[in-house]
């Protein structure tokens, strides 16, 4: 895929060739969700058997949480320049909506640094396989073997049936599998970046909705307040002040008055 990018920016028939990567790059995605699904679910059950996973599996729970509330709180402060507290209902249904990004961005982070490991895991496999080939004519086959049985035994956890090796072949079947599990792995975690490039650029448009629900949820008209109309809607703050929300050439305005009653 890195071959045809470069290709076609070089050609200058860049949009075509993507177009012609799409195919491999969704095989790529769905792969690698497939395999990010086993493996987190075979270390979930590994980690949440034992008393220690389930204290970190619920600490990570309740980090991600209290973060997700502080944002939700810190947005609702943004639109309407009042303590949180007194929009509970809103900060809720925010945090609510935040809440799968939130864990989104965790799988993505995640993510990003398995296929870190796993590509450095790939490089070393590639040196080690070309110093070993190199270095062939003065280790003597014996050394080699033996290397070869070591590695076998890592990889696989046993020893070869009959303890007789495989034939080497060019790309063994697991170097093959670790390629495609780090490529999987980095198309995922792309797809995850372009999402929230999307989600980033949806939130200014989704502004103007967010406030005119956080007004229908929270703010109340009919206020007890004679100097300020009962059409407006309000919210009752400490001190005797409220927060007043006023429609102005389509969109919301939101100042503290003090309430006379």
């Amino acid at each position: 895929m890195s071959f045809l990018s470069v290709a076609g920016l070089v050609s200058g028939l860049y949009s075509d060739v993507r177009i012609g990567m799409m195919p491999a790059f969704s095989v790529f995605v769905v792969a690698g969700i497939c395999e990010i699904t086993v493996q987190t679910k075979r270390v979930l059950k590994q980690a949440w058997a034992k008393l220690v996973g389930k204290i970190i599996s619920l600490s990570l729970g309740v980090m991600l949480t209290a973060v997700t509330v502080s944002m939700a709180k810190q947005t609702v402060h943004s639109l309407a320049h009042v303590d949180p507290k007194y929009l509970t209902e809103f900060t809720a249904v925010v945090a609510a909506g935040l809440m799968p990004l939130m864990y989104l961005g965790a799988a993505g982070v995640v993510l990003l640094l398995w296929a870190m490991i796993q590509t450095l895991l790939l490089g070393a496999v590639f040196v080690g396989t070309g110093l070993l080939s190199q270095a062939k004519p003065f280790i003597g086959e014996g050394v080699q073997k033996r290397m070869r049985l070591f590695w076998y035994r890592i990889r696989i956890g046993r020893r070869p049936p009959g303890g007789v090796m495989p034939t080497a072949g060019f790309m063994p079947q697991h170097e093959v599998s670790l390629v495609g599990s780090v490529l999987s792995k980095l198309a995922v975690a792309c797809l995850l970046v372009q999402a929230g490039e999307g989600v980033a650029i949806v939130v200014p448009d989704a502004t103007p909705l967010l406030i005119k629900a956080m007004v229908r949820l929270e703010y109340r008209a009919a206020s007890s307040c004679r100097n300020i109309d009962t059409g407006l809607g309000v919210i009752y703050i400490d001190r005797g002040n409220v927060s007043v929300a006023r429609l102005q050439n389509g969109h919301y305005l939101f100042t503290v008055e003090k309430c006379e009653y």
